[in-house]
């Protein structure tokens, strides 16, 4: 989010797979003192850019998975631009914009 801001790019729409984020990013709830500092700057973050969070089921979210793994496991520290992403994430993303959910391996 403090990336797009940054780009100014708003209104943006957040899709997380966790409920619980959610609910405590809508009810402004500190919830553990250990994230409490954390979910304050979301929501004034969300404030800034007209930002909507909504619930997305965990397979909607394959491709962030796999980018926030790919990333991860490279420790970069810089943006990624169209040209960085590679053919697996392709495609995801290919079949994400044909409505295919993502199945994830166990």
């Amino acid at each position: 989010m403090e990336l797009a801001l940054t780009h100014c790019l708003a209104p943006l729409v957040v899709e997380v797979d966790a409920t619980t984020v959610i609910s405590l990013l809508q009810s402004h709830a500190s919830g553990k003192w250990e994230v409490q500092h954390l979910i304050m700057c979301i929501v004034r973050l969300q404030q800034l850019l007209v930002a909507d969070v909504q619930h997305v089921f965990r397979e909607a979210n394959g491709a962030a998975d796999h980018l926030a793994k790919e990333v991860a496991s490279l420790q970069l520290t810089r943006i990624l631009h169209h040209d960085d992403i590679t053919g697996v994430l392709r495609g995801i993303l290919c079949l994400d914009r044909q409505g295919v959910p993502h199945l994830r391996r166990v």
